[in-house]
């Protein structure tokens, strides 16, 4: 699992081989090499013959992007980021801030190509890097596929195996994990103290849209509760001592930050039992800590206000929103990872909104009605917990139809969020006296 370099097959050169492949000229094997829609059919193919897997060798960088590209499409803009920045000396370029800017900088230009070919050409070791990477986010993108079938068809009322991912909702999922990673291994050890959070915060939330960091954060929930799962099943963790939570928390640094990592110990883990995956899909999972206290809620200062403290008047710059424009409209034109998906339009009514996690609809106001928000907040659970912005349309207009999300008719977010007050989590500072949040 950790490694994309393919072990030579031995062969006998006494017996002559039966591959008609391997009387291809070059050019039509890296043809045929590069068209292969997934690592694990190029792994195999490759496996197959001595002479396919030579020829392979020879445009090595070029099958892997092109491979990787067929499977994830343009989430390879996300793994490539990854690739070089999950090692990356956070002083670089002198300070922590000055490389945050250039990594950032570099995401952003990443980002800018809207069609195939989604990256340029890269070389070997890079190549061999994105393939990894590329591979650890479509592990845990199956892993999530896997959990969410049965909660589906159990909330669908639907008969077993009756759920078909697409394409599409696959490279959804995958490029929201490659995010969540790169994330992580720039904000952490570097900027998880309070003050550097505010930097790396208005400095990383820029690059996304409200779709794409509700995404995000779907995910970081996702590994989150699936490590708190594995601890769980730890047989090595005391049940219930003094260190709990430093086991806990050895859990989440060691693996939340490093997925590479996460899943080769689970690959290791089901070696010994079979059964762990179902073990771990089956265990009922409770709301487990992220280290990425924004991911949680779009609403950073609440967080910020339990330590007392007053985000820097950049970050409140960048969270106070611009003044409303009526005709913007975000559009459902077409199924991608790069657009926005049918049911985050359907939810906003096609309001451009920069919210997220928690903060999908405000807390509570003290004068407003209790019970519809805690209706809508029935629904965001639901909605959120069924990963409807990963979903294509058919998919999210069935699941719409589902006791859970009853309520959820055209509009229903947006709705939700004009019919209460938000309140304010900072008293007023000079010149801000009409900010109302965000």
């Amino acid at each position: 699992m950790t490694s994309t370099e393919p072990t030579i097959p031995q062969s006998n050169n006494s017996v002559p081989s039966s591959c008609l492949l391997e009387e291809l000229n070059v050019d039509c094997l890296i043809a045929i090499l590069s068209e292969i829609n997934s690592l694990a059919d190029l792994s195999a193919f490759i496996r197959a013959s001595p002479a396919v897997f030579a020829c392979f060798l020879l445009a090595k960088a070029s099958i892997l992007v092109r491979v990787v590209t067929h499977e994830l499409g343009p989430a390879v803009r996300d793994a490539l980021v990854l690739c070089c920045t999950e090692n990356i000396d956070i002083l670089a370029a002198g300070t922590i801030e000055q490389t945050l800017q250039i990594a950032v900088g570099g995401y952003r230009d990443c980002l800018v190509a809207a069609r195939p070919p989604w990256v340029q050409a890269q070389d070997v070791d890079t190549a061999v890097g994105i393939a990894r990477v590329a591979r650890v986010a479509l592990y845990f993108a199956d892993l999530y596929i896997r959990q969410q079938i049965p909660h589906v068809e159990q909330v669908l009322d639907s008969r077993p195996c009756g759920w078909n991912v697409s394409q599409t909702e696959r490279r959804r999922i995958a490029q929201s994990l490659l995010r969540l990673q790169v994330m992580a291994g720039l904000y952490y050890p570097a900027f998880h103290e309070p003050g550097g959070d505010d930097y790396f915060f208005a400095n990383m939330v820029t690059l996304f849209k409200g779709w794409e960091m509700e995404q995000v954060s779907e995910m970081a929930d996702f590994v989150a509760n699936l490590i708190e799962a594995f601890k769980r099943l730890d047989r090595h963790l005391p049940p219930h001592s003094m260190d709990q939570d430093y086991f806990s928390n050895h859990y989440h640094k060691i693996f939340f930050f490093n997925l590479p990592a996460f899943s080769a110990m689970l690959v290791a883990a089901q070696r010994v039992d079979d059964q762990l995956m179902h073990k771990l899909m089956a265990k009922k999972l409770c709301e487990a800590r992220l280290f990425i206290r924004w991911l949680e809620t779009s609403r950073y200062q609440a967080w910020r206000m339990q330590q007392g403290t007053r985000p820097p008047a950049a970050v409140l710059a960048l969270l106070t929103p611009p003044a409303e424009d009526a005709a913007a409209q975000v559009e459902f034109n077409y199924e991608s990872p790069t657009a926005p998906p049918w049911a985050w339009v359907h939810a906003w009514n096609g309001k451009p909104v920069n919210r997220w996690g928690l903060n999908l609809i405000p807390e509570f106001a003290h004068r407003g009605d209790y019970a519809e928000h805690h209706r809508a907040s029935a629904w965001v659970k639901s909605w959120r917990s069924l990963g409807l912005v990963f979903w294509d349309k058919d998919h999210a207009k069935e699941l719409l139809r589902a006791k859970a999300l009853e309520g959820c008719r055209a509009g229903w977010l947006w709705s939700c969020l004009n019919s209460v007050t938000e309140v304010m989590p900072f008293p007023p500072g000079p010149g801000q006296e009409n900010f109302g949040g965000f």
